[in-house]
């Protein structure tokens, strides 16, 4: 299939309802939006960002399938995180890409164009894009739907490729912003849970390759999960070890790290001087969310796996760059631990620029958090 796209009039690439309008005009049109929303048929949704971010998309989903019983949803979200969606009823299609980092420009031509070339096969008549950046939005405007809607605080020059530019109402957890788009199209929010569904056959897969969860020794279940996508988001491998130490004894601990994060907990499993079980680094969404099934508690910084826990698990997080009120779990079974009053908290996590470094984490103690546990696990 030959794509061309001609970039030299971007007011007029519209092929929909609303087509060959200013990018002022575009602003705020939830009300038109919504009206031509009714009529689709196939409707896709575009969250490229990280693990979390699209688990923080069930909600939306949910509630628009429910808004619109007739029409046809699918998603492009990550590769890594399509078992969060294999099971939705409502998700009658899934693309997968490569998510944000250093290889998920259009440079890598091959898997842009077949992307490309699935989308249009797929023909949406609708598109709506979650992800604020670039690639995203090309491929919305290459998908070939008629309707095109973006939800986006910002002033960009890919807005032109949308036909409906709907600007956020207000700040708050990345997920209640996501549902305010809703809102924002005239649609109502029926249920904001996270509803992750179960792989029936996950605990049985988990069993064989972690023989110690069958074990039952009258002790409660911890989860400790020390990594972090984010290196600015970690605890630290010695802070992990001596919370562990001080809960070994009477709690069951597993330690559980996710691919590439084999550095992490070997370098916790070293400091330690309890027993734990330590669970393989390459466990699947349904594996891990049967983990923390099984499991009283999780324990964990601010990163994918915490989000997950607390579909199944009470949680207990980490949280320095940032905040509860933003990322924090999506649950009332959780305690939160941060360090209030910084004027650099939430920072945008490339860099450290308080001059204790790491203060937003450093100051959180091992025992205090030691003595939550055990104050929530009775």
């Amino acid at each position: 299939m030959a794509i061309r796209l001609d970039f030299a009039d971007l007011n007029g690439l519209s092929k929909g309802p609303v087509c060959g309008v200013s990018q002022r005009s575009r602003e705020d049109r939830g009300v038109d939006a919504a009206r031509h929303l009714e009529g689709s048929r196939r409707i896709l949704v575009v969250r490229l960002r990280y693990i979390g971010d699209s688990l923080w998309t069930l909600p939306f989903l949910a509630n628009l399938a429910d808004n619109l019983p007739s029409a046809e949803i699918a998603v492009l979200v990550p590769r890594g995180a399509e078992g969060f969606f294999r099971r939705l009823p409502h998700v009658h299609r899934l693309f997968s890409s490569t998510g944000p980092g250093r290889n998920a420009g259009i440079s890598s031509a091959p898997e842009f164009l077949s992307l490309v070339r699935d989308l249009r096969r797929y023909g949406p008549d609708t598109v709506i894009n979650l992800t604020d950046s670039d690639r995203p939005a090309l491929l919305a405007y290459l998908s070939g739907a008629r309707l095109r809607i973006t939800y986006t605080p910002y002033d960009k020059p890919r807005n032109l490729l949308f036909t409906h530019v709907v600007r956020p109402p207000r700040g708050g957890h990345i997920l209640g912003y996501h549902l305010d788009l809703l809102r924002s199209l005239g649609l109502r929010v029926f249920d904001e849970r996270i509803i992750l569904p179960s792989d029936p056959d996950a605990t049985e897969r988990l069993l064989r390759r972690i023989p110690a969860l069958g074990e039952r020794d009258g002790r409660k279940r911890i989860v400790v999960h020390p990594g972090a996508r984010v290196p600015l988001r970690e605890w630290g491998a010695e802070k992990f070890a001596r919370l562990i130490d001080s809960l070994g004894e009477r709690y069951r601990v597993f330690l559980v790290a996710g691919p590439g994060e084999d550095g992490v907990l070997q370098e916790v499993a070293r400091q330690i001087h309890v027993h734990v079980d330590i669970c393989p680094t390459d466990l699947g969404v349904d594996e891990f969310a049967a983990l923390c099934g099984e499991a009283d508690l999780f324990v964990g910084n601010d990163s994918g796996p915490i989000h997950i826990a607390a579909t199944r698990t009470f949680v207990v997080g980490m949280y320095g760059p940032n905040t509860d009120e933003l990322a924090g779990p999506w649950t009332e079974d959780k305690r939160v631990f941060g360090v209030e009053g910084l004027p650099c908290r939430p920072c945008d996590q490339k860099k450290c620029v308080n001059p204790e470094y790491k203060a937003c984490l450093e100051r959180i103690s091992p025992d205090e958090v030691a003595v939550a546990i055990r104050d929530i696990l009775g």
